[in-house]
């Protein structure tokens, strides 16, 4: 009974953390002056359908730059429906090169900014607000110390939950069928292409070992510690909208292991190439989860 009160402590903690986690990625625009700023949207937490009247949200004024100002209580309503404080940080990571910006809230610029989808003469025709994106602006001097936009999460909060390590590549091992330990896979799973036809990749992290089996439509991701214990099994399935990224040993990876957060076991992240949808960091022990990075 103790035992099973331990697990369950550890449950709800770790599944507390990665819900709390909230994670952001950075967009970068070139403006009319050649100048380069980061964006930060945080309309995925930030519910402005829930005040009707897109008055509310955002104000009647001329838009610049694709933006319009968010000031008074607009600004205060943006920290209300995202529990940002003015008393917070913002920490920018770059995992592919362990760089970390810290920016006080409070010296933020927070905008509304037009969408991917929409242009200041559609908005002419459709003043919605649902068109825009509510966040912050991050200056050029930040966004060139923090490096490249797609390595980059974003969180806000008055701690800083990123260890100075850096995430790496996976340097994936082609293998054979007989060398992957089928024996230990969900029965469950199902392929839609003949043995034959399926790829086999190992790679060997600091911590755990992963072996890959894929199709074009399927993949599974089995990890082992080093005494040959299954810590977990992954799937990942192709869609339309976020089809399977490459796993080979001929190409550099698009998937990335290590261990970034404070306290928190290793991760992997980057085996589905989303064009929409956010991207996902998974856990390799499953107590802890995934964090949906917005």
């Amino acid at each position: 009974m103790k035992f099973i009160l331990v697990l369950l402590f550890i449950f709800l903690v770790s599944t507390s953390f990665s819900q709390s986690l909230n994670l952001y990625s950075l967009r970068i625009y070139t403006l009319s002056d050649n100048q380069q700023i980061g964006f930060v949207s945080l309309s995925d937490k930030y519910l402005i359908y829930e005040y009707g009247d897109p008055n509310e949200v955002l104000p009647d004024e001329p838009i610049y730059n694709y933006q319009i100002p968010l000031n008074g209580i607009y600004r205060k309503r943006l920290f209300a429906g995202t529990n940002i404080q003015e008393t917070d940080t913002m920490f920018l990571f770059n995992y592919k090169t362990n760089t970390l910006v810290k920016v006080p809230v409070s010296k933020l610029k927070s905008f509304a900014r037009l969408n991917e989808y929409a242009d200041e003469d559609f908005l002419k025709c459709h003043p919605e607000s649902d068109l825009f994106m509510f966040g912050f602006e991050i200056n050029e001097q930040d966004v060139k110390s923090i490096g490249l936009s797609d390595g980059v999460f974003i969180y806000f909060g008055n701690f800083n939950p990123f260890k100075t390590e850096k995430l790496n590549p996976f340097v994936w091992k082609k293998i054979k069928a007989k060398d992957f330990p089928f024996s230990k896979m969900d029965t469950t799973q199902k392929f839609y292409s003949a043995l034959k036809e399926l790829c086999f990749h190992y790679y060997k992290s600091d911590y755990y070992q992963y072996y890959v089996v894929n199709d074009l439509y399927s993949e599974y991701v089995l990890i082992f510690d080093f005494q040959g214990n299954k810590i977990n099994e992954i799937s990942f399935h192709f869609t339309e909208s976020c089809p399977l990224a490459v796993v080979s040993e001929n190409v550099l990876s698009q998937q990335y292991v290590g261990s970034i957060f404070k306290d928190k076991p290793e991760l992997i992240m980057g085996f589905e190439d989303c064009s929409f949808e956010c991207s996902h960091i998974i856990f390799t022990n499953p107590l802890f989860g995934e964090i949906v990075v917005k």
